[in-house]
């Protein structure tokens, strides 16, 4: 998964607005129990990106928490490693559903739709237990989903004809199983103004559900206090109604 897009996911999400989700991503953690008690402790907060791609979350966090991104993809760790330069950040090449810390975190964040990814419900629920197990009490989970709402036309699909590259991008979503399944074929030239192009192909698979099942999941985690608000334009929390995306905030007590 990404092999061949982790070279341009950074051109096709450019409306991603990732100073506003770290606002609120920052805004949620210092009410946390855990953060104050970091603080009281004269220790620096540590927060955990689970599915950090290319790093961009982690490049608006990093002054503020020492910072740990995890990811399956070690081609998007290495965009991530080269985009995010210094030694502050510790990167970790995990599948986010297995993940093994050596020690606990102050919050563990998973946007973009990481958490669509995890097609099973035993990938979810195991994800959901070790972001619990490796949370200091009164941490937070914060994480967003896509939901049925943004595939409520079925097929989609979508041509980018950037600069850089040109990208296909076909989405077929299938009610019964909540399942969309993304075929995506990017092309760039050899060299600047080359007629010669190399052709990368992904293929992307997403998980919808409701917002009752992930609750019922995250409960069975161990969650108990759990907060749910809409997303609106470019990913940030907080936007109009109707944008097909759901952000959780949930404290282990």
């Amino acid at each position: 998964m990404y092999e061949g897009l982790s070279l341009f996911y950074d051109i096709l999400t450019q409306d991603v607005n990732y100073r506003a989700i770290a606002r609120f991503v920052t805004s949620r953690v210092k009410r946390s129990r855990a953060y104050r008690d970091y603080l009281a402790r004269g220790e620096c907060p540590i927060l955990l990106d689970c599915g950090c791609g290319t790093g961009r979350l982690i490049a608006e966090l990093r002054g503020e928490y020492e910072c740990i991104g995890l990811d399956a993809s070690e081609e998007m760790l290495d965009a991530a490693r080269s985009g995010v330069p210094g030694d502050d950040v510790l990167w970790i090449c995990q599948d986010m559903s297995k993940m093994d810390l050596y020690g606990s975190v102050t919050a563990v964040v998973s946007v973009t739709d990481s958490v669509n990814h995890l097609i099973s419900d035993r990938q979810l629920s195991a994800f959901f237990a070790r972001a619990h197990n490796f949370l200091d009490p009164g941490g937070l989970l914060i994480f967003d989903v896509l939901t049925e709402e943004r595939f409520a036309g079925g097929t989609q699909e979508y041509f980018a004809d950037l600069e850089e590259l040109s990208c296909f991008w076909s989405g077929r979503f299938v009610p019964a199983t909540g399942v969309c399944t993304y075929d995506i074929s990017c092309f760039r030239p050899v060299e600047p103004g080359s007629d010669q192009y190399i052709r990368t192909d992904d293929r992307v698979r997403e998980k919808v559900r409701s917002e009752a099942r992930l609750t019922e999941l995250l409960r069975a985690a161990g969650f108990r206090r759990i907060k749910v608000f809409k997303g609106g334009n470019g990913g940030a929390p907080g936007g109009r109604t109707g944008a097909g995306r759901l952000y959780f905030v949930c404290e282990k007590e």
